[in-house]
């Protein structure tokens, strides 16, 4: 069987194809794929001058015909569509016999129908009473996707070694950006070019040169120049393996590989075989490891197998495993002349620039700051050139290590970065002193982009004394004009080797001292610490490589151990609530957990106990308990939980409002355990907190939202609604319409909606509850599943099974991309898809969804939970379906087993279910033998009274389980009695649904078919007339198909 990232994948190959199929080649694809979907089904090719006469293939056993119109663009021939509709329809009606039903088959490339369209084929079906409908691309689709494995690679091809969606969208990660500024090295990059663009398979170059000289520069260059001959292009950063890993692990979520809890030698030999599966010259890939530092590690991330071309830049001379390596030379005289009268802007020293260019060896990086230097002190090139030869000759060299870590350089390569860097930052000292130490600072962070807003707040931190007299905007103008750093639009990046010279030139004091600043600076700006509204979430994220980098420096001083742990709980709180990245989170804040206890502990050995750490540490057990119950690790949440509660208890008491939030999450996590009477006592303790100490009632709201979906749970639909009607009303009244909060009170009113039966309005606020969260994350929505699992659950009682099954193939593409396989959203998800074929009666596939969801489910819960039991309730009755009666029975009294470990009483809705099933189970029994039925009549009564209970008399869940028990007592001759509650089942569906709606027309036949058997002719051709009025507009579902059959038989039989 297909899983669903199979499924996934063959959709979007086969809507591509969809999407480039016209005319022809539609009619094609469309004859192809129902050749192999149904044996009876016959294509027409045109004969000579008779053409095809107007059919283009039929079904002669069903009596359908097709007719297919697959223009480029339809929407702009709808006129001469329906013109031609009309013609084609006439001529097929003339010319073929037994003709039931027409299919006008379009290529209408997932943009439905249009309204002139139906209405002509409305038209046709009243003139020729012949059933008309529209085929589109949709349906197609669910024919295809339903073929065997074989039969879609004929179609598709091999699907499982075919990332063609990746490669026709042209994947690009690239974190830099184009230098519009680079001059020269065209005989580098037409090398790079001859070299690679010729060959096929995976082909490696190595440009190795030292740091400055424009190695970075020309593969950029290079990629961009010839982007358009790549489908795929991943720039990695692999100073070490940890950038290279990180690089590797944000290329693995873009991409969409589900995030499995896989570690990353996993997602990086997933991001290989992609890559190797590519062996077409169209779908070409480039992956350059930039900055590479070791060629055992970096050789472990490059493909053995594909069609596909490997830069790698690098300081070390160490690379053997290549296919060509570059050995970069500094610029030629006039590329050195070109790009430093690029940077100065002079144009009448040629002579100077000449003779500096060569002073400065003609090293890329030394000309641009050199260059900025004369345009921004407004110097000469002379001036410039004769203080540079005086420092030449005073043979100053550096006395510390090599400014970027490589002890064999040359002292004139040394000598000249040194001395350009300098004379660039001594000017800035003197001229903008605060400059100078903002570029102290920024020594410091990653090389990645830092945001422009973020750095303002930094410099007006670090300039805070009055002192210093510069504005944000200039200083970052002072480094900008020198070279120093680059804009790029909202942020800001800086050289690798500027970081290295400037932290060298430090002495260990200052280091230490800048350290501490600006971790505390980048502390104090980050407006995501002091902001909880998620107003600057992007820029977080663009900060969070800039927290781990300092948290780097920080990690071995002592000194700082407080902002160390600090940095650390800031990305791992980030990364769990915004980036949905939860292994990686409870990696970072296991880590601040275990720091904080042995600091703690060292404290109280000491005497010098704080109590602010163990606040703190409460926090963190906070954040890391969240990670943990998003896993699905509820035991270890509960257990943090309970962590972070009684330290609270020993600082502020029992009843003090800083504990609030820890009884708020115990509660929820209760309730996730099903635990609801135990959640819904914490919950009360809140409001009882918040009550005694006069809490402004905006912040009560998430509280009540809880209770009113913990009253849901626990069946108190009424005063559910109450309460969360009041608390969307208010929150709205506070936060206005688009406040997220809005989004969990809007799913959990349309739970509410839904088991009132008023399905059309539950879906409205399941989707504008989407809608609100969508607006909340930066990318993979956790939120989205339980929403689309919700619309797909309800469409699933409103019998648009097709509509529901879309719906949950989108809610586990959501969840396979955020969670993995193995988690209990994964198992829901394959449980209401084993509901929806239920409803069509594909047993089978059901209980292998079932099946997968029970795995999943002793997977991921180490103690008895409510959702096994309902995966077990599931798989009991598929085996009921299929007559696996003692199989349906073990898993039905397992499912009871565990409920009555978890629940008080019986009064859930879960009991009545498996209880309903039970009685199923023995009914069936009893038709071998009677003596079962006693039991079945006990199940069924049980399940019976605790719906009434529940729901109440007029509920749906009443009504479903009168038809059962009504089917036993008919078995047991007490027809009479059955009527009743057939009865009974009808007048709530009838009010609930409608005259029209298909459980109706049951439940008339049910009746009916009773009537026959008491001999009541006249009742039963009432019933039997008024089931088939009804199910005779939904003779699609064979079910109901085989039940208006069977009605129009005893009709028969009463005439």
């Amino acid at each position: 069987m297909k899983s669903s990232t199979d499924k996934m994948i063959i959709r979007k190959l086969f809507q591509n194809k969809v999407y480039l199929s016209d005319g022809q080649s539609y009619e094609d694809l469309f004859s192809k794929i129902m050749i192999y979907s149904n044996k009876n089904f016959r294509p027409v090719r045109p004969q000579g001058s008779k053409g095809d006469k107007k059919n283009d293939g039929y079904d002669d056993v069903k009596g359908f015909y097709y007719q297919v119109y697959a223009p480029e663009n339809l929407e702009s021939k709808i006129k001469f569509s329906i013109k031609k509709l009309y013609q084609d329809f006439e001529g097929l009606y003339k010319n073929w016999e037994n003709l039931k039903r027409f299919y006008y088959v379009l290529n209408d490339k997932y943009k439905a129908t249009y309204p002139d369209i139906e209405l002509a084929l409305k038209d046709i079906e009243a003139t020729y009473q012949v059933e008309c409908k529209p085929f589109l691309a949709k349906d197609l689709e669910e024919i295809f996707i339903n073929l065997e494995e074989d039969q879609i690679k004929m179609i598709i091809g091999d699907y499982s070694n075919d990332y063609s969606v990746v490669y026709e969208s042209e994947f690009k990660y690239i974190r830099l950006h184009k230098n519009k500024n680079f001059i020269g090295r065209v005989d580098y990059i037409n090398a790079i070019s001859d070299f690679l663009l010729n060959k096929n398979g995976v082909n490696t170059i190595v440009i190795k040169g030292l740091a400055g000289k424009g190695k970075t520069q020309i593969a950029l260059e290079y990629t961009f120049q010839y982007q358009h001959n790549y489908s795929i292009i991943l720039w990695i950063n692999a100073e070490s393996k940890e950038t290279i890993d990180a690089d590797f692990s944000e290329i693995y979520y873009r991409l969409g590989f589900p995030s499995d809890e896989v570690q990353i030698e996993d997602k990086v030999n997933k991001i290989k075989l992609f890559l190797e599966k590519s062996n077409s010259y169209k779908y070409r890939w480039l992956l350059v490891f930039d900055n590479a530092t070791d060629e055992d590690i970096t050789c472990e991330y490059i493909p053995i197998n594909g069609n596909g071309d490997v830069i790698i830049t690098s300081q070390s001379d160490h690379w053997f495993n290549i296919d060509l390596s570059i050995v970069l030379d500094e610029l030629s005289e006039d590329e050195s002349f070109d790009l430093l009268r690029c940077y100065t802007l002079v144009n009448d020293e040629d002579e100077a620039l000449q003779e500096l260019s060569h002073e400065l060896g003609h090293l890329p990086l030394a000309l641009v700051q050199a260059g900025s230097y004369i345009r921004m002190a407004k110097s000469t090139v002379k001036r410039y050139l004769e203080n540079f030869k005086i420092e030449k000759n005073r043979k100053y060299l550096l006395s510390t290590s090599s400014p970027i870590g490589k002890k064999s350089m040359s002292i004139d390569y040394d000598f000249v970065i040194s001395t350009v860097w300098k004379k660039t930052f001594n000017t800035i000292q003197e001229c903008a002193p605060l400059a100078g130490k903002v570029i102290q600072w920024l020594a410091f962070i990653s090389t990645s982009m830092f945001p422009i807003e973020q750095l303002r707040l930094l410099i007006d931190f670090i300039g805070k004394d009055s002192q210093y007299e510069d504005s944000a905007d200039t200083v970052i103008g002072w480094l900008t004009n020198f070279s120093l750093i680059t804009l790029h639009g909202e942020g800001i990046t800086i050289h690798t080797l500027v970081q290295l010279v400037t932290r060298d030139e430090l002495e260990i004091n200052d280091k230490h001292y800048i350290l501490g600043e600006l971790s505390r600076g980048l502390l104090f700006c980050c407006r995501y610490t002091h902001n909880d509204n998620k107003k600057y979430l992007e820029e977080t994220n663009l900060l969070i490589p800039h927290y781990y980098k300092v948290a780097g420096f920080l990690e071995n001083e002592e000194a700082f151990i407080n902002t160390y742990i600090e940095l650390l709980f800031i990305c791992g709180k980030f990364l769990s609530r915004e980036n949905v990245m939860f292994k990686e989170a409870i990696d970072t804040l296991n880590k601040s957990v275990y720091l904080m206890e042995q600091m703690i502990n060292e404290m109280k050995v000491i005497q010098k106990y704080d109590v602010r750490f163990s606040i703190f540490l409460s926090i963190i057990y906070n954040e890391l308990a969240y990670a943990y119950e998003q896993q699905g690790h509820l035991n270890k949440s509960i257990e943090l939980y309970q962590k972070s509660l009684y330290l609270g208890q020993d600082i502020y008491g029992h009843n003090a409002l800083d504990l609030v939030n820890s009884y708020n999450n115990l509660a929820v996590n209760y309730n996730h355990l099903g635990k609801n009477y135990e959640a819904y006592k914490y919950f009360r303790k809140c409001i009882e907190i918040y009550n005694a100490n006069n809490v402004d009632e905006k912040i009560i709201l998430t509280i009540y939202n809880n209770i009113g979906s913990t009253l849901t749970a626990l069946g108190k639909y009424d005063e559910a609604s109450k309460v969360i009607t009041w608390t969307i009303e208010r929150t709205k009244e506070i936060y206005g319409d688009n406040y997220y909060g809005l989004s969990n009170l809007y799913n959990n009113y349309a739970d509410i909606l839904q088991k009132f039966d008023h399905y059309d309005n539950a879906i409205k606020y399941y989707k504008e509850s989407l809608r609100i969260s969508e607006h909340r994350y930066l990318d993979r929505n956790p939120h989205k599943e339980t929403v689309l699992n919700n619309i797909g659950l309800i469409l699933i009682k409103m019998f648009k099974i097709d509509e529901a099954m879309t719906f949950f193939n989108e809610a586990l593409e959501t969840i396979l991309s955020i969670y993995g396989e193995n988690h209990l959203s994964i198992a829901k998800t394959y449980s209401n898809i084993g509901l929806a074929y239920m409803e069509i009666n594909d047993f089978e596939i059901a209980k292998d969804f079932f099946i997968k969801s029970v795995i999943i489910g002793e997977i991921v819960y180490l103690e008895p939970h409510p959702e096994m039991a309902k995966f077990l309730n599931n798989l009991g009755w598929a085996h009921l379906e299929l007559n696996e009666l003692e199989e349906a029975e073990d898993s039905l009294r397992k499912s009871i087993e565990i409920k009555l470990h978890i629940y008080d009483s019986e009064e859930y809705p879960d009991f009545a279910t498996t209880y309903i099933n039970l009685g199923k189970v023995f009914f069936e029994k009893g038709l071998v033998n009677p003596i079962y039925y006693k039991e079945a009549r006990l199940y069924y009564e049980k399940g019976l009274r605790i719906d009434t209970i529940i729901y109440g008399e007029l509920s749906v869940e009443v009504a479903i389980d009168c038809i059962n028990y009504a089917g036993l007592l008919t078995r047991v001759n007490e027809k009479n009695t059955a009527i009743k509650y057939y009865s009974k089942a009808l007048r709530i569906c009838q009010k609930k649904f409608g005259e029209t709606h298909p459980r109706v027309g049951e439940i008339f036949f049910y009746i009916g078919s009773t009537y026959f058997t008491l001999k009541e002719y006249k009742q039963t051709k009432v019933n039997l007339e008024s089931a088939v009025v009804v199910l005779e507009n939904y003779l699609d579902n064979e079910n109901l198909f085989k039940i208006h059959q069977n009605a129009v038989l005893i009709l028969n039989k009463l005439m």
